[in-house]
């Protein structure tokens, strides 16, 4: 069965494609610089190793600093609790002092893949792209592949506007975490630039269902609709987050877009112009806030 993209006009595929090419990078969702959190109470004698299972998963971020500053305190050198502490500063709001923390745990630990991992995420969510390359491929463990890790380095490939490269990363990341919400999307933008809506399309819908930051992949869903033609599902799409007026918009733009001067796939967009999705960022996500002959201002999620 062709897909929907496939049908218009000669000219309309390079157009719907060069909608993608300037707005799918800004679009990504990532674990950049998020592990799984922990928290809980220190007892005299425990290692971090054991104290991990006794953390209640409930526990506030105040009460997981609390605890994991305590058994960082009582050994720095410990992989899991400079890991550990890091991660409760960060869901605390302390990312400068967390990577002060991991920076130092790498000066006691060099070879420690885990932590060139966070180091190198917290990197690429800070746009240090080239740091961020280094630390990841140090961090990409072959025998123990860590899907963070492989996402992530699939995001810097398509940050350099290299999609297929960062597409054979996402297919990696998503053959070891298929239900991935953050790797559904991105793997299914990917396809979507390389001109196949109907696999993007299919991949979004799983990555909603799946849960995540669902208000980004709802709107990117709606993004690969309208590129196909198909206006009022993208409408309905973006309207369960947006104002009805704010969705008619958008769409309307899209059309304007879609049907506007092709823009040449080379040309995608610099890698300072792209901006990496972060949970609760603005529902207004795809949003245009420029005329509709300057396509490289497409509004993007706020890092």
């Amino acid at each position: 069965m062709q897909s929907k993209l496939s049908q218009l006009p000669p000219s309309r595929p390079c157009r719907a494609l060069g909608v993608i090419a300037v707005v799918t990078a800004s679009l990504l969702l990532g674990a950049c610089a998020s592990s799984p959190p922990v928290s809980g109470v220190l007892a005299a004698n425990d290692t971090a190793e054991e104290t991990i299972a006794k953390l209640p998963e409930d526990a506030s971020p105040e009460t997981a600093k609390a605890y994991w500053a305590t058994a960082y305190a009582k050994n720095p050198k410990d992989e899991a609790a400079a890991i550990g502490f890091a991660n409760a500063l960060k869901a605390t709001g302390e990312k400068d002092r967390a990577e002060s923390v991991l920076q130092q745990a790498a000066m006691y630990m060099p070879d420690s893949r885990p932590i060139a991992s966070e180091l190198g995420r917290m990197a690429l969510d800070k746009g240090n792209l080239e740091l961020a390359q280094k630390l990841l491929a140090r961090a990409d463990d072959p025998s123990r592949p860590d899907w963070r890790v492989v996402s992530a380095l699939g995001t810097i490939q398509a940050k350099l506007g290299h999609n297929r490269e960062a597409q054979g990363y996402f297919e990696r990341a998503h053959e070891l975490a298929p239900t991935e919400p953050a790797v559904l999307n991105n793997l299914a933008l990917t396809y979507a630039l390389n001109g196949e809506p109907a696999k993007a399309e299919g991949l979004l819908r799983k990555a909603a269902d799946a849960g995540g930051d669902t208000v980004k992949i709802r709107q990117n869903l709606a993004l690969v609709l309208g590129v196909q033609g198909r206006f009022d599902e993208a409408k309905q799409v973006a309207a369960v987050d947006l104002e009805a007026s704010k969705a008619q918009s958008n769409v309307s733009y899209l059309k304007k877009m879609v049907k506007a001067t092709p823009v040449p796939l080379g040309k995608q967009p610099a890698p300072q112009a792209v901006a990496e999705a972060t949970p609760a960022a603005s529902t207004d996500v795809w949003a245009a806030e420029t005329s509709t002959d300057d396509a490289s201002k497409v509004a993007a999620a706020t890092p």
